[in-house]
């Protein structure tokens, strides 16, 4: 009996965010699904249907995928108000796709290239997007200049893929330049930069890109590539943006 007392305070600890989230009985109902990452076998494709969202999304068992999916949905790591609503975001380092939604939640007149360059990462990212019809996934590796690129795997979580030059083979590598030449745009409103230690080549690069772009969020990986953060501030350190950190991101918008 304690220990049946005991299970479903537990319980009821860590389902107060879903429910808080999602309501009572959606966010419980959500929970029974989420359960199932931790019970089924290591690399299980578990769906969520999520409410209101116009289709399910799938995680992997045992992997970072639900921290992901918690971080972002649950904590509001994404959650930064800006002073005019983006029509134009690049998500560079999509993963599976969450922060592609969220930017679609909340900005729904804006269109989202998704870019991910991890085979598993990119397929489940096609996977969980399609049903939104605003976000256009890419398969490459955001990078300073066009260049093959391979993956090293830092074995420190499910996402932690470094994108390294290759001479041969591998996946493209493409600049924010080329990204929106692509797209046909000329401007990004957003540009959020989680490429484990590829931002240091990107923004080393800035020059081609900074002055068509309104708002950056980036997470810096000096762990990976020390002068990450150095070259961060040598593009907005030096004034014409506001600077705030939400979660593990640091924000700049332009003034």
């Amino acid at each position: 009996m304690r220990r049946s007392l005991s299970a479903l305070l537990r319980f009821a600890r860590w389902s107060a965010s879903y429910r808080a989230t999602f309501g009572t009985w959606r966010g419980l109902r959500l929970c029974l699904q989420v359960r199932r990452l931790w019970t089924d076998v290591p690399g299980t494709m578990v769906r969520l249907d999520v409410p209101d969202w116009p289709g399910p999304v799938f995680l992997r068992a045992h992997t970072s995928d639900l921290s992901t999916f918690e971080q972002i949905f649950l904590a509001g790591e994404l959650d930064h108000h800006l002073h005019f609503s983006p029509t134009r975001i690049v998500d560079a380092g999509a993963n599976v796709g969450f922060a592609s939604i969220a930017f679609a939640l909340r900005y729904p007149e804006a269109q989202v290239v998704a870019i991910e360059f991890e085979r598993a990462n990119f397929d489940l990212l096609v996977r969980n997007t399609q049903h939104w019809p605003t976000i256009r996934p890419m398969h490459a590796a955001l990078r300073g200049q066009s260049e093959r690129v391979g993956v090293r795997d830092h074995a420190v979580v499910a996402c932690a893929f470094e994108a390294v030059a290759v001479g041969d083979g591998g996946v493209e590598g493409v600049t924010v330049g080329g990204v929106m030449e692509h797209t046909g745009w000329d401007s990004l409103d957003l540009l959020k930069l989680d490429i484990e230690g590829s931002e240091l080549e990107v923004l080393e690069n800035a020059a081609e890109w900074e002055s068509r772009v309104r708002a950056i969020a980036v997470e810096t990986h000096d762990r990976f590539r020390p002068g990450c953060q150095a070259a961060l501030e040598r593009v907005v350190g030096s004034g014409g943006w506001q600077r705030s950190i939400s979660g593990e991101y640091q924000w700049a918008v332009r003034e």
